[in-house]
């Protein structure tokens, strides 16, 4: 912003050009940009798995819930287990720009691929992406290979994982990236159950609108039922702020806020109260309610 001068006395030249500087709109809505964890495991995993020869590699596909997204680190959690990855054992990440969902065609050159050492092996370990890359719709196709065989199972995976079909999301390569399967179709076959590998990523994408669908007061409590409300979300009625904080129940996606209609400076029976709902810095379109 350009410094502002306040100045007193008769210069109304250098008054003029304050003013001008001091324009201003009442209001502009915002869109910041939020970390979002990509993981489709429930951080707990079942088996250790890997193939028999150098060039196994393990894959997920992890979609955002906005765009555009851009993914900034990814997570890996390496077998520490008796055939597992020694601490200190290289492997690459490996990085595929996805927008049909399908996994990339083979043959196709990644998008990112960088040599990375597991230090931690039983734990997610975070990898910072030399270079950040930003899709505007399907999937970022994250993964590990280990070119060079270090270990007879290296890769962690969670059965079932979280997605429906277990092991939709999931691939693996047996010849360094040349060629993939998939978890879901492959693993059956050999009597293994499939899942979703141990894999994450943290991507920046912009925070989504709240929405509010229905508000009603009753009985001293205001109930906000919408959609991307959290137990943060600030609540103005009426062009103020209420400071009563809300109690949020997930399930249900509802926000109860307890108080008197003064202390919720909601307008006497009959009467339209405007409300709107601010989530992350993202404020919602304003909701028109009677009590």
């Amino acid at each position: 912003l350009p410094e502002v001068v306040v100045v007193k006395g008769e210069d109304h030249q250098t008054e003029n050009r304050v003013s001008k500087l001091l324009r201003h709109e009442p209001f502009v809505r915002i869109n910041p940009l939020v970390d979002t964890l990509l993981s489709i495991d429930d951080g707990v995993a079942d088996q250790g798995l890997g193939g028999s020869d150098p060039g196994f590699g393990w894959f997920n596909m992890l979609k955002p819930d906005s765009y555009p997204a851009t993914l900034k680190e990814v997570l890996v959690a390496f077998n520490s287990g008796s055939r597992g990855v020694a601490s200190g054992a290289p492997f690459r990440i490996q990085v595929y720009r996805d927008p049909e969902s399908n996994g990339p065609e083979n043959g196709q050159r990644p998008d990112i691929n960088i040599g990375v050492t597991a230090n931690s092996p039983g734990n997610f370990e975070r990898y910072t992406l030399p270079q950040q890359i930003t899709i505007d719709q399907g999937s970022f196709f994250v993964g590990v290979v280990d070119p060079i065989f270090v270990a007879d199972l290296p890769a962690l995976i969670d059965q079932p994982g979280t997605v429906r079909p277990s092991g939709s999301r999931s691939f693996f390569t047996t010849d360094n990236g040349r060629t993939f399967q998939s978890v879901s179709q492959t693993f059956p076959g050999f009597g293994i159950n499939p899942g979703s590998w141990m894999i994450r990523a943290v991507a920046d994408v912009e925070a989504p609108q709240p929405v509010i669908t229905r508000a009603f007061y009753r009985k001293n409590k205001l109930r906000i039922i919408g959609r991307n409300l959290n137990e943060n979300t600030v609540v103005r009625i009426n062009n103020q702020r209420v400071n009563v904080k809300p109690s949020f129940n997930n399930d249900e996606g509802k926000l109860t806020i307890k108080g008197t209609t003064q202390e919720l400076n909601i307008r006497p029976s009959g009467q339209s109260n405007r409300l709107v709902v601010i989530v992350d810095g993202v404020a919602s379109e304003a909701f028109e309610f009677t009590t």
